[in-house]
């Protein structure tokens, strides 16, 4: 994935939590629209407390997926609580559980 290329995380001390970001098929079928869900979140992310960083990069098959690197599982919870909200006021009908796969690493 992004173990070896990753900038940000050679610059961190432990500990620290990683949220790794995909859009799901839900999301890539709003490719219509200008903005994305993933968007949303990372323009969210740096004045959320306990925000570190972040990268996008490409995984071993090629697609885009976004790195958001935070100082403990609790900023990061809180970020993905305020993300959640906002994506259903910008994204009406929609959840951030249908429009972004999150996946937390310690």
């Amino acid at each position: 994935m992004i173990a070896g290329t990753s900038v940000i995380a050679k610059s961190l001390s432990p500990p620290f939590v990683i949220a790794i970001l995909r859009d799901t098929e839900v999301a890539k079928q709003l490719a219509n629209f200008e903005y994305r869900p993933l968007d949303e979140m990372v323009s969210l992310a740096p004045s959320q407390n306990g925000f570190l960083g972040v990268e996008t990069t490409r995984d071993e098959g090629g697609q885009w997926l976004t790195v958001s690197y935070w100082q403990d599982i609790t900023t990061c919870n809180t970020w993905r609580q305020v993300c959640a909200r906002q994506i259903v006021e910008v994204f009406p009908g929609t959840s951030l559980e249908s429009l972004c796969r999150v996946n937390v690493a310690h």
